[in-house]
C-alpha cells in the first residue's frame, strides 16, 4: 500500500512538471503547493507511523500507545523519533502524567483519523485485495489515491495556496488554459442522462469529474512504472487463464467500486445536489478519454467507447 501511494505521488510530481499548457511559474508553484500540503513525504510514507501517531494522540502515553499497538515501549519510542524527524516537530512533550501534544500534533489529529478511516475503507475487497495482482489494485485504489491528489489542483484546489489560505495563485493565462480544458469535461458530462430527461449538472460535478480522470491517469502511470521495475509481476500465472490482459484487468479493477443500483427518486435528488456524477459515468466517462482503454479492449472507430474527441486536463 505504501508503495502504491508513493508511485501515485511520484507520478503526480511528473505530471505537474511536464504538461505544456501551464506556464513555468505555475509549474513551480504547483510543486510548492504539493510539497507544503503533503502531511508527510508520501514517497517514504509508512502507514504504521500514522497508526502510531493516532494512538499517541488518543492515549497521551507512550506505554499505553505501545500496548494498544502490541509494541514494546522501546519500539514505540523509536517510532515517535521517526515521526518527529518526518514532521520536523517534537509532537509531544513530557508532562507529570504522560505526554502532551504540541500545536502541530493537535493540528494533525483530525486529518490523521480521517486518513486512517479512509484507508481502512479502501483496503477492503473489491477496492483493494492483497490476493489479487497489481493491475486491478492500481486501477481501483491507485485511481482513488490519484483522485485525491488531483483535488489539490482542480477548480477548488486552485483557490487555496500552499498554506491553505484562500488565494487564487494561478496566473490569468494559466487559469484560462485550465478552464478551456475543463470545458471539454463540462460539455461531455452535460450530455449524460441521470434519469428520465434529467442531465448531469456538469458544472456542479466538474471538480469530481476532473479528479476522476486525473486520478485514473495517475493510477495508470503508477502501475506502468511499477511493472517496468518488476515485469515478472505484470501477468501472474494464477490469473493467466482468466481471459483478460493485465491492461484490461486494470480497467475492470477500476470499475468495481461503481457497482450500484439507485432508485429513480434518489437519482433525481443527487442530480440536483451531489457534486459527483453517477457511478456509471464516473467509469465510462473517464475511460472513454483514455486511449489506453481503447487499445486494451481493441475498440474500433465508431463504437461507443471509441471517442472522437478526448478530454484531458492534466
Amino acid at each position: 500500500m505504501s508503495l502504491l501511494i508513493g508511485r501515485a505521488a511520484g507520478c503526480r510530481d511528473e505530471n505537474l512538471t511536464r504538461k505544456s499548457w501551464r506556464g513555468q511559474s505555475l509549474r513551480l508553484r504547483c510543486a510548492s503547493v504539493w510539497d507544503n500540503r503533503a502531511m508527510i513525504s508520501l514517497r517514504n510514507l509508512d502507514l504504521n507511523l500514522l497508526k502510531a501517531l493516532d494512538a499517541l494522540l488518543d492515549e497521551r502515553s507512550v506505554t499505553r500507545a505501545a500496548a494498544r499497538l502490541n509494541l514494546t515501549q522501546s519500539a514505540m519510542s523509536g517510532t515517535l523519533t521517526r515521526l518527529r524527524e518526518s514532521l520536523d516537530d517534537p509532537l509531544f512533550v513530557r508532562a507529570q502524567r504522560g505526554i502532551v501534544p504540541t500545536a502541530r500534533a493537535l493540528e494533525l489529529a483530525a486529518p490523521v483519523k480521517r486518513v486512517l478511516g479512509d484507508i481502512e475503507a479502501l483496503l477492503q475487497p473489491p477496492l483493494f485485495d492483497p490476493k489479487m495482482d497489481d493491475a486491478p489494485n492500481y486501477g481501483n485504489t491507485g485511481g482513488t489515491i490519484g483522485h485525491e491528489l488531483t483535488h489539490a489542483f482542480d477548480d477548488e484546489g486552485r483557490q487555496f495556496d500552499a498554506k491553505g489560505n484562500l488565494k487564487d495563485w494561478w496566473t490569468k493565462k494559466d487559469g484560462k488554459a485550465f478552464e478551456e480544458r475543463a470545458q471539454c469535461i463540462v460539455d461531455q458530462y452535460a450530455q449524460y442522462t441521470v434519469v428520465d430527461d434529467i442531465k448531469i449538472n456538469s458544472k456542479l460535478t466538474l471538480g469530481e469529474d476532473v479528479a476522476d480522470l486525473g486520478g485514473l491517469i495517475l493510477g495508470w502511470m503508477a502501475w506502468k512504472n511499477q511493472m517496468a521495475s518488476m515485469p515478472q509481476q505484470a501477468q501472474p500465472a494464477q490469473f493467466a487463464n482468466e481471459g483478460l490482459s493485465p491492461e484490461q484487468r486494470f480497467f475492470v479493477g477500476y470499475a468495481q467500486w461503481a457497482c450500484e443500483n439507485d432508485r429513480p427518486e434518489n437519482l433525481r435528488v443527487s442530480a440536483a445536489t451531489d457534486p459527483h456524477s453517477p457511478g456509471k459515468y464516473r467509469v465510462n466517462g473517464v475511460v472513454i478519454n483514455m486511449p489506453e482503454f481503447e487499445k486494451a479492449f481493441n475498440c474500433k472507430p465508431g463504437q461507443p467507447m471509441a471517442a472522437v474527441k478526448r478530454c484531458r486536463v492534466w
